[in-house]
């Protein structure tokens, strides 16, 4: 959801502006780049969601909650 996105990149960048760890700079950018890809109108405004059903498989009808994506880990970071 759309305020999710922003309250998690509020977050971030300011685990980012404490801390100084890139890491939390990019998951900032991932979450704008997320937010401008997904969740923008073609006329400049923003949808405040995504439909969460989404096909299991690339050839299935079957539909599924949250699974559309595909999250990997970034590993730790060091303090």
């Amino acid at each position: 959801m759309l305020y999710d996105q922003a309250q998690l990149a509020i977050a971030y960048v300011t685990a980012y502006q404490i801390t100084g760890h890139n890491a939390y700079a990019g998951i900032t950018q991932d979450i704008l780049d997320y937010v401008e890809q997904k969740l923008r109108a073609p006329q400049g405004g923003f949808y405040s969601a995504e439909d969460a059903d989404s096909l299991v498989a690339h050839n299935s009808h079957e539909k599924g909650e949250g699974a559309y994506y595909v999250w990997h880990h970034r590993g730790k970071l060091k303090h």
